[in-house]
């Protein structure tokens, strides 16, 4: 698991991943319209790897040359005369809940609002099944601390083990104050390794930052192509979520309407047997492999979730991927996404691609050795703190420039740094991160080895 150091009174603290959102506000700076200022005992919270889906909602306000106030700076002052383990009751159209105050890493004050439900527990009758919206509670929702990650295999534990709960489609709302009615860009970012998108390093900038749990590998990906599993659910899990940030984050001062996405690591992987995945995944569980997928589904309810956690098919490197679902009740993938966008019926919206060289030339130099292999795998961290002050400038630096980049698009303006575009064009060069020249025939061989099938041949139809 992956941890973030934070710099807080001198000490090496280890904290997590946190969300933001806008809450409403009237004159007084103590005590903003529908907040109910009380105090608690701060505690760190220990830092847990974390698959998420995190969206920035980033906004930029200009100082007027009178000594005026605008709205945003008057809401941002009104949480910097909070102390640190304040809290702040907010009625929202879920219900009453309450946010805490938290530092940044430069000691600005934020406000933080942790597990809210985006759905309904997917436990129960609801196990593998597609999200439900999740309704309103009574009460004073009341939580201190960080959504629990969905239920998952430890990557980097040195036994198979399970970590988080099944109970977990949350997110965490982070925000630098409570404002109504302003428009803040939305941009959201989903990949894993969330314990690096802490609130306690964007919340330096004028960002909105919401951390979003979806379910992974058997829980969120098993598809038996006939409605029973029904195939694709971390993604329509995501799907809540968005739908959910649309419709609530108005009153949190987001604007639903001026949003952009980031999706990595997704739809790279891809099924073209998931009934064959499900089986295997079955036998794994001792349960009835060759049997209907009523009967799998049946001794996969009697099974603990940890279990479930941990299985993996047998192929395909034991991974999950996205598979086809037209059965389901509601469709997420039509096609293959070679098909899709070949046929371009894929939305047309801005993308970045890219690739890395040679990743995983680690496991083809095994081929080099003896078929047995002896590995002394050591699972820890050493700590790297800031040794050079200028290494902490460095990420202060990339935090504005990600905040620049989700409010405008654009990460320029800041010491005279210009981002030029380089459009699409007939002869571009490839960019590498190395000391070689760009070049336009790239392992041209290769290339025309490749070129010799046809699609069908290679199964991408």
């Amino acid at each position: 698991m992956e941890k973030v150091p934070l710099n807080s009174g001198g000490k090496s603290e280890y904290g997590l991943i946190e969300t933001d959102i806008r809450v409403k506000n009237n004159s007084n700076p103590v005590s903003p319209k529908g907040f109910l200022p009380t105090k608690f005992w701060t505690r760190v919270i220990p830092a847990v790897g974390l698959v998420t889906l995190v969206c920035v909602v980033a906004f930029v306000f200009f100082r007027s040359s009178g000594e005026t106030l605008t709205p945003i700076e008057e809401n941002l002052q009104a949480t910097a005369e909070l102390e640190t383990g304040a809290y702040i009751d907010l009625e929202a159209k879920q219900g009453r809940i309450r946010g805490y105050v938290r530092n940044t890493r430069q000691g600005r004050n934020y406000l933080a609002f942790y597990k809210i439900p985006f759905a309904q527990p997917p436990v129960g009758s609801l196990r593998f099944q597609e999200p439900q919206p999740a309704g309103s509670w009574e009460g004073l929702r009341d939580v201190n601390e960080v959504a629990p990650q969905c239920l998952q295999r430890i990557k980097y534990s040195p036994v198979v083990e399970a970590g988080g709960e099944e109970d977990c489609l949350n997110l965490n709302l982070y925000t630098p104050s409570v404002q109504n009615k302003s428009a803040f860009q939305l941009w959201c970012f989903t990949d894993g390794n969330g314990s690096r998108y802490g609130a306690e390093y964007f919340l330096d900038e004028d960002v909105v930052l919401i951390t979003i749990h979806y379910r992974l590998a058997a829980f969120g990906f098993l598809n038996s192509e006939d409605g029973v599993f029904p195939g694709n659910v971390g993604f329509k899990d995501q799907l809540m979520s968005l739908r959910w940030v649309k419709n609530n984050v108005a009153e949190y001062g987001g604007d639903p309407e001026r949003s952009g996405a980031s999706v990595c690591n997704t739809l790279d992987l891809f099924s073209d047997n998931p009934l064959q995945r499900l089986r295997e995944v079955a036998e794994e569980l001792n349960c009835p492999s060759n049997g209907t997928t009523a009967e799998i589904m049946e001794c996969f309810m009697s099974k603990p979730p940890s279990e479930i956690a941990i299985a993996r098919p047998s192929t395909e490197n034991g991974h999950f991927a996205a598979s086809i679902d037209t059965n389901s009740p509601s469709v997420f993938m039509p096609d293959s996404p070679y098909k899709i966008l070949k046929d371009k019926k894929a939305n047309s919206v801005p993308y970045i691609l890219g690739i890395v060289t040679a990743e995983w030339l680690f496991d083809a130099l095994a081929a080099l050795h003896d078929p047995e292999l002896y590995q002394f795998p050591y699972y820890g961290y050493l700590e790297i703190p800031f040794g050079d002050p200028e290494y902490y400038n460095f990420s202060e630096y990339f935090v504005k420039l990600w905040a620049q980049f989700a409010a405008t698009g654009n990460p320029s303006g800041m010491n005279g740094l210009e981002w030029q575009s380089s459009p699409s064009r007939e002869g571009a060069f490839w960019f590498e991160l190395n000391d070689s020249p760009g070049r336009t025939h790239i392992l041209d061989e290769r290339m025309q080895f490749w070129d010799q099938f046809t699609d069908s041949q290679l199964k991408l139809e």
